[in-house]
């Protein structure tokens, strides 16, 4: 055994010294003279002993560093341990060395596992830290803690972690000095990681007086005190020392960043996890106060260290890790520790959760607000989630100073959570802590009016059933806890009927519901359960802490006394509307009031109008009507009073008096609003399907019929079906080319690109004709419903409106058409009516033969229309066929291009599709030019309608033609130029207008001109690569290809990329 130990390998001995003194057995401590000369000895036979720089035959020193000295403090801590007094003393203080010891010196090959033992008990510990001593001065201290990372290293319990810190303290300082706490937690990672969390776990569980964390002055001082309990204050004050409010013997040491990042660390070892947990676990149950402020704080502060500029990145690494370092057990203690301090909590009561909330709020106060909102959304009811949000402000209240005047505050304003918002400004309300309605408007200017309102609705959608009022409620000590008081779903109410229809007008996100819609069906149910709530509805905030309340008696007395004029015919309902106009935009409360106060009057006598008197009742209904149509009425309430008049309306003048009495009020203020009935459509389609007024009252139900025939709701969703439509087929298209499309145009240059079969909506509005259904479009553009977007340097797109969605999920659309004039069967309104329904118009931008376009031309001619140069006359049916062929090849060129050819494929296609049919031309310049005449007239009408794709179309084929007749029928220059006609199929407005306006001989685009002319030339990159968006770059910085002269490109860099795709095609291009 003693040869097995000789010849084991290790640093400084490794174990083999401490193996060979549990041979020798507890003789050679007997006195400090033996024990030196056994270690003097034993290191000396130790392989590499005898060349340890410590020893020295002169001098006699005991050639020990300091992983031997680690392991010398670790065995005879564990041997001391076990013994029944400690072991600082021996029995047998006169024994010699052992046999076996002095057979190792003298090389005796003896079996000495037969040798007697003596017990462990007889080690002498003062012996041992006598003869340690010696090594105080000549030793790295610091290191020799961090060498207590070997493989045997364990701390078995309290005894022996005491022993050990005994050893070292002694050995190292005489006593002066503890074990220090960076080797062992700070500094690298452990190889022994279970040794390592031994002795952390010992360290948590002995007193102070036996190992006291050396915290660091601020922060962790701060954390450690969040544990004791002030006994002369109920949670302000300072913390006193004096009494500690868990049972953990040593809770400063869970307020150490370096014990508590290691512990993490550890808990990422699956093998240690557990018991990592265990140690944090007992630190929960004995000291929640510090775990929860030291774990928010270790995470802060390793943020902002992630967050320092010009950290090195390996620095920064090391630094993310440790964020990163015990990320599941983070979440776990949360998840136990933010119920514990931030809800009711009966089974397990924190001693002192003031201390350690007013420590957090210190620390963050984002963290207290997102605790808050996490505690109340684990709970499922509405009720808890009341309970819990009491809890918490009073909670608050004990732990911050002046906690209602800013902490709260920051609380209820800072929480993005916003039924958590809403709970708890609801029960600070209750509670005299703030004014809910001003909350409600600060809310709004935060976040937006939409986000107020929909955030409301939701609210009172969950809670407005369990609404009551605040004095049949209260809590513990004079509170008053409800998940919503009258008052509060009063005010919230009141805020809903205020909001403008633009805003009630928008769409909830992810449903097909407007804010409106909603908002008036939450009203309607408040109303039905709590009929008298409409009092508190419109009346004013009566709990406003900047000024004194209005009287409600007062206001009530003075309200009274303006319906008393009204009815004494001392004032006219319409000077009482006049007034309440004036009374509802005041700065006044006091007239704000007094409008409520009659608003909510007038409404709340609806039920009692069957008793009035007939003179009472119609000025009762004027006054009604009028408010409708003055807007003194809006949203919610607007749809409350509407069907007000809708019911009186429908009840049967002539089945009793009192009925009679609810029609004729109804008669009364509908006669008043009727010029805003086009508004309500479906409103009107009610109407006038009551029977009896229909019989009675014709004319009335005619008017409202003709306000009707000026809703085009349902043709506005049909265009943006139709719309939507085309976008699914991933194209974009133009306001003109919409509109003919929703007419039913199957002409070409509409209809290229789209597979019309699918189109929904297309053709819808083919029973109109071209004046209404342009009358119709640029209404909708007026109105936000389109709008046209310019696309790059071409055209302006048409794309759904800011109020498109409105109109699919409700809102009606109004045209006011002129009155159609009928005519005679004369020849110009036959003309028209061709026009009109004829897909064949070329002011639409169609194909059409050339004896219909000879007529139209004639037509235009007669009319004193410009022609744009088409010689009429030239004309002649002779040449119709310049006319097919030029419908023909764009029927050809637009097929390629449908099928994403290039411009010079597709024009080369459209060539070989027409020339044995239309030789005649192809052969025959004259004949080209009336084909290319009859395409700039064509082209420049589309220019003038701002349809510029089909404009660049006619330019494109009108360019080749031209590049044609020069280079094969003329001769006049050699090759096509390529560029010039990609030029004009890409052209800016600024290329395209000039194009025109150079080839027609009169000036009707030269105020186009003048728009585009500032407007830079641009040009067009072949490289796919480019950096410029979709290649489109100033014409001046393009270059062409020298060889073919059929690309272009912005750079040198670019015609390189290119090159391998482009060259294929330049040599054949070349070649021709």
């Amino acid at each position: 055994m003693v040869s097995e130990a000789l010849s084991s390998p290790a640093t400084d001995g490794g174990p083999g010294i401490v193996n060979i003194l549990m041979d020798l057995g507890p003789a050679c401590t007997s006195n400090a003279g033996t024990f030196r000369d056994a270690l003097r000895l034993i290191t000396q036979k130790l392989p590499g002993g005898g060349k340890s720089s410590n020893s020295s035959s002169s001098s006699g020193a005991i050639p020990l560093k300091e992983g031997g000295i680690a392991r010398l403090i670790h065995f005879f801590a564990a041997v001391g341990a076990r013994t029944k007094d400690g072991g600082s003393s021996i029995h047998n203080s006169d024994a010699s060395l052992s046999s076996a010891f002095v057979g190792v010196l003298m090389n005796d090959t003896t079996d000495w596992n037969k040798a007697d033992k003596t017990s462990p008990s007889d080690w002498n510990l003062d012996v041992v830290s006598q003869v340690l001593t010696d090594f105080s001065l000549s030793l790295h201290w610091p290191l020799v803690a961090r060498s207590f990372d070997f493989p045997e290293f364990k701390v078995r319990d309290t005894r022996h972690l005491e022993l050990l810190l005994a050893l070292y303290s002694k050995a190292s300082s005489g006593g002066k000095f503890s074990l220090p706490l960076e080797p062992i937690a700070g500094v690298g990672d452990w190889r022994n990681k279970e040794g390592q969390l031994t002795l952390l776990r010992a360290l948590l569980i002995v007193t102070p007086s036996v190992y006291k964390f050396p915290l660091e002055e601020g922060e962790e001082r701060k954390d450690a005190a969040a544990a004791l309990v002030d006994v002369n204050s109920s949670g302000g004050g300072t913390a006193s020392p004096s009494l500690l409010s868990s049972s953990c013997p040593n809770p400063g040491g869970f307020a150490c960043s370096k014990v508590l990042q290691r512990l993490l660390s550890l808990s990422d070892e699956p093998k240690l996890h557990q018991s990592a947990r265990e140690v944090l676990g007992m630190g929960l149950q004995s000291c929640p106060e510090i775990i929860l402020c030291a774990l928010v704080r270790l995470q802060l502060s390793n943020a902002a260290a992630m967050n320092v500029a010009d950290t090195p990145p390996q620095q920064l690494a090391s630094i993310r890790a440790r964020a990163q370092a015990g990320m599941p057990l983070k979440g776990e203690l949360m998840r136990e520790l933010i119920p514990l301090f931030f809800s009711p909590n009966p089974k397990w009561v924190v001693k002192n959760p003031t201390g350690a909330i007013r420590r957090l709020w210190e620390i963050s106060p984002n963290t207290v607000v997102a605790a808050c909102v996490e505690a109340f959304k684990v709970l499922p009811t509405a009720e808890e989630r009341a309970e819990v949000v009491a809890f918490q402000c009073n909670l608050l209240r004990k732990s911050l100073p002046n906690a209602d005047n800013g902490a709260l505050q920051q609380v209820v304003s800072g929480s993005k959570d916003a039924d958590f918002a809403y709970t708890l400004a609801c029960y600070m309300a209750d509670n005299g802590l703030l004014d809910f309605t001003n909350w409600l408007s600060e809310r709004t200017n935060n976040v937006g009016k939409a986000a107020v309102t929909l955030q409301s609705i939701v609210f009172l959608t969950r809670t407005y059933n369990k609404a009551k009022l605040r004095s049949t409620a209260q809590g513990d000590g004079d509170s008053v806890k409800l998940v919503l008081s009258w008052e509060n779903l009063a005010s919230m109410l009141r805020m809903l009927t205020m909001v403008d229809n633009e805003t009630m007008s928008q769409v909830i996100p992810n449903t097909d519901t407007t804010l409106g819609s909603q908002g008036k069906i939450i009203l309607e149910r408040c109303l039905q359960m709590y009929p008298n709530i409409a009092t508190l509805t419109n009346s004013s905030s009566s709990n406003n802490a900047n000024s004194p309340p209005n009287q409600p008696d007062e206001i009530e007395e003075a309200a009274n006394a303006y319906f008393q004029k009204i009815y004494a015919s001392e004032e006219s309902a319409r000077e009482v509307v006049e007034m309440l106009k004036r009374f509802k935009t005041s700065g006044s409360s006091r007239e704000n009031d007094i409008f409520a106060c009659m608003i909510h009057n007038l409404f709340d006598e609806y039920r009692f109008f069957s008793k009035y008197p007939e003179k009472e009742l119609r000025i009762t209904g004027i006054l009604f009507g009028l408010l409708i149509k003055e807007q003194l009425v809006s949203s919610i309430t607007l749809g409350i009073a509407l069907r007000y008049v809708l019911e009186a309306l429908r009840k049967p003048p002539n089945q009793s008096p009192q009925s009679g009495k609810m029609f004729r009020f109804g008669m009364f203020a509908l006669e008043q609003f009727k010029e805003r009935l086009h508004e309500w459509p479906q409103y009107c389609s009610h109407i006038v399907q009551i029977g009896h007024l229909r019989e009675g009252y014709a004319a009335l139900v005619g008017e409202i019929e003709t306000a009707m025939d000026d809703n085009v709701t349902n043709e506005t969703r049909e265009i943006l079906q139709l719309l939507s439509s085309i976008k699914s087929q991933n194209r974009n298209i133009t306001l003109v080319n919409l509109s003919e499309l929703w007419r039913g145009s199957t002409n070409k240059q509409h209809t290229k690109f789209l597979q019309t079969n699918l189109l929904s909506g297309y053709g819808g509005g083919s029973k109109l004709n071209k004046a209404d259904v342009d009358q119709i479009m640029h209404s909708l553009v007026f109105e936000n419903i389109l709008k046209e977007t310019a696309h790059g340097f071409t055209a302006d797109y048409v794309q759904p409106g800011s109020e498109a969605q409105s109109v699919l999920t409700g809102r009606q659309v109004f045209v006011r058409f002129a009155k159609k004039q009928k005519q005679g069967p004369d020849k110009t309104a036959t003309t028209k009516k061709k026009d009109d329904n004829n897909d064949n118009d070329t002011t639409s931008g169609q194909h059409q033969p050339l004896a219909a376009l000879m007529e139209q031309v004639e037509n235009n001619y007669e009319n004193k229309k410009c022609l744009h140069g088409v010689d009429i006359d030239r004309l002649s049916m002779a040449d119709v066929i310049c006319a097919e062929f030029g419908e023909e090849f764009q029927d050809a060129f637009y097929d390629d291009t449908g099928g994403g050819a290039n411009i010079f494929d597709c024009l080369i296609a459209a060539h070989d599709a027409t020339k044995d049919k239309f030789a005649e031309v192809w052969n025959d310049s004259a004949k080209m030019e009336i084909a290319i005449s009859l395409l700039l007239r064509i082209g420049t009408d589309h220019v003038l309608e701002d349809n510029f794709d089909y404009a660049r179309d006619c330019a494109t084929i009108a360019r080749y033609l031209e590049e044609y007749i020069a280079v094969v029928l003329k001769q006049t220059q050699a090759v096509m130029n390529w560029p010039k006609i990609n030029e004009v199929y890409e052209a800016d407005l600024h290329t395209l207008v000039k194009f025109f306006r150079k080839r027609i001989p009169c000036c009707c685009l030269d105020e186009k001109y003048e728009e585009v002319k500032c407007t830079p030339k641009m040009g067009y990159c072949f490289n796919k690569q480019c950096d410029f968006p979709s290649g489109i770059v100033e014409r001046s910085k393009t270059m062409y290809c020298s060889r073919c002269r059929c690309v272009s490109y912005c750079s040198r860099e670019c015609q390189r990329t290119h090159w391998s795709q482009h060259k294929p095609v330049c040599d054949m291009k070349a070649a021709v």
